[in-house]
């Protein structure tokens, strides 16, 4: 995976998709979906970003195409602990 670097605080970190999928949480809801994932990410692939989301051992149901991922906020504050949160809202620079 790719290391992105934070302007915001200058850190660099590989959990960048994880904050986002924080902010999406709060933002949208509790679900996605991988088009909403890809948008979100800013990634072109599908197979890419359903890697992403099975990686993060999310919940899901559905089928393959229709696949929707649960995004439990306990669980995503595992996956960032010990990291900054300025990472967070902010831009990603690779």
């Amino acid at each position: 995976m790719r290391v992105g670097i934070v302007p915001l605080c200058k850190i660099k970190t590989k959990s960048e998709h994880i904050y986002a999928l924080k902010d999406y949480y709060y933002l949208f809801g509790k679900t996605i979906n991988n088009k909403q994932a890809r948008e979100l990410l800013q990634i072109k692939s599908f197979s890419l970003a359903a890697r992403i989301m099975s990686q993060m051992q999310l919940k899901k149901k559905g089928t393959r195409k229709d696949n929707e991922y649960y995004l439990e906020i306990k669980r995503l504050d595992k996956l960032t602990k010990g990291e900054s949160q300025c990472a967070s809202l902010s831009k990603v620079i690779y």
